[in-house]
């Protein structure tokens, strides 16, 4: 988005950066509460992983 926003500005440096990262900044702003909304969804829906079977004491099979 910075360079979108200073590509064509004329004027400053100063200014046009200035105006640039506050284009990039707000931008951010805008999509970070979606991404960690995202994020969040993925992490919950994600299955645990079932643990290992426990073998019986003498050694046998799994137990079932």
């Amino acid at each position: 988005m910075y360079g979108t926003a200073t590509r064509d500005a004329s004027g400053d440096p100063a200014h046009v950066s200035a105006s640039g990262v506050s284009t990039a900044s707000g931008t951010a702003v805008l999509f970070a509460p979606g991404a960690l909304m995202a994020a969040g969804a993925l992490v919950r829906s994600t299955p645990a992983t079932p643990a290992a079977p426990e073998a019986d004491l003498d050694g046998s099979d799994p137990v079932a």
